[in-house]
């Protein structure tokens, strides 16, 4: 605890990016969990629908992605901090305009998809800004802290959004709308330019393709977080419609996810301080597959509470790790590219989570073993492969 009191105190760059990350995650975590329930009560959207909207809103934040994260080096981190942010904030005042007036749904669809590259340049800009302020010995410790930050966000977003979503699903809209604005006055006025001097001398935008093993980890590390996807649009439809759970318990589901990140997330990083990322990675992902899987087992609102518990383990496992791993493969003067070319990656494989998973779910909603045993399988065999690949690279060590 006295290290990451001394991150916070004496690294004030650290201490913004981890008061941001509550902030932005308690407003837009309402907002990533009640809007396929809006599309599917609100305009009649299939399951399948919302999952490809979802996945739509990945491949527009490809580019974003890649040459964002090689602007960040090339004209620094604050500025994309400071626009990026005042881009959400007029998105999200769009969609709580649009959820009360009339208008064609195609215009709802537009605003939502563009928050998503919004969103990504965000998450690399502060993933970047922690590496450059950050010694490498202290990253984990460094992404963890903001994490447990967000996820204190988490626990109150999709609570307060649960109660507020009764009044009308258009009130979830006006907290991200705020939250964004915050985040933008923050950074404005708080943060200073973190970009090392090495980053001035990029002179055009390129992909990290020749570092085969980095594309190698980035691909591996996207499908893991394939698997753990399935977490948001494709269990919210599942247990709403499946289980019939109101959004009060939804909210309170997701609510205990953050919770459980707040409490057990620097137990988890000392239990696990003597693995590589990879081998964290390999068991989190595991944990994924294994506590899906209990999805299908009960109804029993209790029990699922206790699954969730189990998950978030896995999520405390792996996100810490996904970051410092990047980190680790990245060098000085590329730091932008090469997060942004993660998350190019990630915005190839990852988003195609609630897509494959609504469409199974639509066929396979009715055979809850059968759906949830698809990611079981898949979670098992990644572990493995991960598991392995970290025992022959001596990069990852």
């Amino acid at each position: 605890m006295g290290h990451f009191r001394e991150l916070i105190f004496n690294n004030p760059i650290v201490a913004i990016v981890t008061a941001s990350q509550l902030v932005r995650t308690l407003g837009r975590s309402v907002a990533w969990i009640f809007t396929p329930l809006f599309l599917v009560s609100h305009y009649h959207d299939s399951y399948f629908e919302v999952g490809f909207i979802f996945f739509l809103s990945a491949l527009v934040s490809l580019p974003f992605s890649i040459y964002g994260g090689n602007l960040i080096d090339r004209i620094g981190r604050r500025i994309v901090s400071i626009l990026s942010p005042l881009g959400s904030t007029a998105l999200f005042a769009g969609l709580f305009m649009t959820s009360f007036i009339e208008i064609p749904e195609i215009i709802v669809y537009v605003l939502f998809v563009l928050v998503f590259p919004l969103a990504d340049l965000e998450g690399i800009a502060d993933n970047v800004i922690m590496t450059d302020s950050v010694a490498p010995a202290a990253r984990t410790d460094a992404f963890s802290l903001a994490r447990i930050s967000a996820n204190v966000g988490f626990s109150m977003g999709p609570s307060i959004g649960g109660f507020v979503a009764t009044y009308g699903y258009g009130f979830t809209y006006v907290l991200p709308m705020v939250t964004s604005f915050s985040m933008a006055l923050l950074y404005l006025f708080r943060m200073k330019e973190t970009r090392p001097a090495s980053s001035t001398e990029a002179s055009r935008f390129s992909f990290p393709s020749k570092d085969r093993e980095f594309l190698y980890f980035a691909v591996l590390v996207s499908f893991s977080w394939f698997v753990a996807g399935q977490w948001g649009t494709t269990l919210t439809l599942f247990l709403n419609n499946a289980y019939h759970f109101n959004t009060v318990q939804i909210g309170l589901l997701y609510s205990l996810n953050g919770i459980v990140v707040i409490v057990f997330q620097l137990p988890v990083n000392y239990l696990l301080k003597s693995l590589t990322e990879v081998s964290r990675l390999s068991l989190g992902v595991a944990i994924y597959a294994v506590t899906f899987f209990c999805f299908s087992l009960t109804t029993s609102f209790p029990l699922l509470l206790l699954d969730t518990a189990a998950l978030t383990i896995g999520e405390n496992t792996m996100a810490p790790a996904s970051q410092t791993l990047i980190a680790r493969l990245a060098p000085e003067a590329k730091r932008g590219e090469y997060f942004g070319a993660f998350g190019a990656i990630g915005g190839l494989i990852a988003p195609v989570a609630p897509l494959f998973g609504t469409f199974a779910l639509g066929y396979l909603i009715m055979t809850p073993i059968l759906f949830w045993s698809i990611f079981l399988y898949l979670g098992i065999g990644l572990a493995i492969l991960l598991r392995v690949s970290g025992k022959i690279s001596r990069r990852v060590d």
